[in-house]
């Protein structure tokens, strides 16, 4: 969910990489935006600002879209 995308997590030990540095890679695999779930990110308390990555901030009808229109979507 949304708060695998807050800054500055630190990976467990068993974990080689954290995930913010994992994310850093999606160009390279051709994904163009990342979008999250406004609501979800309200309700935890965090903003935009807070996450490791530049995050466009859908609402329940946009995502619907998305998932629609589109092949292939990572949720995480």
């Amino acid at each position: 969910g949304v708060l695998s995308l807050v800054a500055g997590q630190r990976p467990a030990a068993d974990f080689s990489r954290s995930l913010e540095k994992l994310l850093g890679t999606l160009a390279d695999y051709g994904i163009e935006e990342l979008h999250a779930d406004a609501a979800a990110l309200a309700a935890r308390g965090l903003d935009a600002q807070a996450l490791a990555l530049p995050v466009r901030l859908a609402g329940p009808e946009e995502l619907r879209e998305l998932f629609t229109a589109h092949e292939r979507v990572l949720t995480v």
